[in-house]
């Protein structure tokens, strides 16, 4: 999740930078007036193709100083051959993900064929216009003018995940053999495990990513081995307090996977209990278990786990209820399964387990804070109660959002699946100068969201995204929120379709 604040930390950042420069062997001098800017720039034109003395000179007056286009373009055309000149403004502002840059850095592939890392900065402003193909085309130029660098090598493999699945894996694997030193080929190999829904496959590549990348040296491959204990804590307990042992034995890492040792013991003591028909003796230890991440997988699972002992047990009314208050928070299919199941024990009809659902999820729902705001599109205005009658997804974004393009597709999906139906899906844009990004970004990725540009410093209420994105909420057709603070990717689609179908069926 990244926060706009951070964003404009970085611009006060660049601001303070105008007062400040950097000296040789990296010494901070201050710039206290017209003239020392003066001598910086008068560097510039005698050494035009030093990337350091442009650094110095912008860092110097700030990326927010309006006399810095005017400049550029006079020397870009002062020095027709120069490459440097084009490329030191371009990259400077893609590091703020400025749409301007792309004009500067084009210009310096053309004079120079060989700057990967402008190849790689324009393949990052290919992605912001939603053209992943373009975004491909330049991460292969950056790979072969520079094929030594892990980092053009990973953002090529990964590129491939939206076109072909078996390419992406293919040129993962390679990341991995070529780079067996560099965290990219640890990164590479934990989001083959991640991403993949196959169980062996899965298991492979986590196999793979410890033995090629030890955990304690190797940051990625510690947070697969995390990633594989909490899958293995639903389907294997046994496996992932063996696998939770062995990352504990190691020094470096004994705090971190000492917690996860501690929640696989408490699981596979359940697990046993269970087997023995003790479910007294398992509720005991499931419910000793505290602190999971906010993310941890397995924190959806624990409730179900519990509600079954507490029926084993002999108590189904209150395994019933314990899961009823949870599918606000995580209405997945495996919840609301375990729900009508026990529901069903309890001689409910499907009608009342219904009614039950809707009793907790309409509870204490408050009406969502009204906004107006202007549309990208051209079309007028845009406020939410102008969506009244309908089911509302509402996300925020900003095109430089990695998160949040990568959930794009999975809304997209599940969108489409009930566009014919009542429901509207609107996205707030909270970078303004990121505005030149947002109708490329739609028309080449053909999403169906509502455009809207957010307003500094307006009331949002109940619908305040502490300036952060991506966020999102489900609202109802009489415009209260229902569902708030979750996130969609490949492995939970069906619980937004789940959130669509209690919604809608709610007419």
């Amino acid at each position: 999740m990244i926060n706009r604040s951070m964003k404009s930390a970085v611009s006060i950042t660049l601001m303070l930078f105008s007062i400040m420069t950097y000296g040789q062997g990296g010494k901070l001098q201050k710039v206290f007036n017209k003239k020392e800017l003066k001598t910086l720039y008068n560097s510039i034109l005698i050494h035009p193709d030093s990337l350091s003395i442009h650094n110095n000179y912008l860092d110097a007056m700030g990326i927010d100083n309006p006399k810095l286009l005017k400049e550029y373009d006079a020397l870009l055309t002062k020095f027709p051959k120069s490459a440097v000149v084009p490329y030191a403004y371009g990259i400077y502002l893609s590091r703020l993900e400025s749409p301007e840059a792309r004009k500067y850095l084009l210009v310096a592939v053309e004079r120079d064929s060989t700057l990967s890392e402008a190849y790689s900065a324009l393949a990052f402003d290919a992605q912001r216009r939603g053209d992943m193909n373009l975004s491909l085309d330049y991460l292969l130029r950056a790979k072969r003018a520079a094929p030594d660098n892990p980092n053009h090598a990973f953002y090529y493999a990964s590129t491939w995940k939206n076109f072909d699945s078996n390419r992406w894996i293919l040129e993962s694997l390679n990341v991995a053999e070529n780079f067996p030193d560099h965290q990219r080929g640890a990164q590479a190999l934990f989001w083959l495990a991640e991403r993949s829904k196959d169980f062996q496959d899965k298991r492979n590549f986590y196999r793979l990513l410890r033995e090629s990348y030890p955990a304690d040296q190797f940051s990625w491959s510690a947070a697969g081995s995390r990633e594989e204990i909490e899958y293995l804590l639903t389907i294997d307990p046994s496996e992932a307090l063996r696998l939770a042992s062995e990352m504990a034995a190691k020094p470096k890492l004994a705090k971190e996977f000492g917690e996860y040792l501690n929640v696989a013991k408490l699981v596979a003591d359940a697990s046993m209990s269970m087997s023995e028909n003790r479910p007294a003796a398992a509720i005991e230890s499931y419910e000793q278990i505290k602190d999971l991440p906010a993310f941890s997988k397995f924190k959806k699972q624990l409730p179900i786990l519990i509600a079954k002992a507490i029926s084993k047990a002999g108590q189904p009314d209150k395994a019933y209820n314990s899961l009823l208050v949870k599918v606000k928070v995580s209405p997945n299919t495996e919840l609301l399964n375990g729900i009508i199941s026990l529901g069903k024990d309890l001689n409910k009809s499907e009608d009342q387990i219904l009614k039950d659902i809707d009793d907790q999820l309409f509870k204490n729902a408050e009406l969502a804070t009204d906004f107006t705001l202007k549309r990208y599109d051209g079309l007028p205005e845009s406020s939410l109660k102008d969506f009244r009658g309908k089911v509302v997804l509402l996300t925020y974004w900003f095109p430089g959002c990695g998160p949040c393009r990568g959930e794009f597709p999975h809304f997209e999906k599940v969108y489409r699946k009930y566009k014919d139906q009542d429901v509207a899906y609107l996205a707030i844009n909270i970078v303004s100068n990121q505005n030149p990004f947002v109708l490329p970004f739609l028309k080449e990725t053909g999403y169906s969201f509502t455009p809207l540009e957010d307003v500094d410093d307006r009331n949002k209420g109940n619908l305040d995204n502490k300036n952060r994105a991506p966020i999102n909420f489900l609202i109802d057709k009489t415009g209260k929120i229902i569902f708030s603070g979750f996130r969609i990717d490949g492995h939970n689609e069906d619980e937004l379709e789940t959130m669509f179908d209690l919604l809608l069926k709610n007419s």
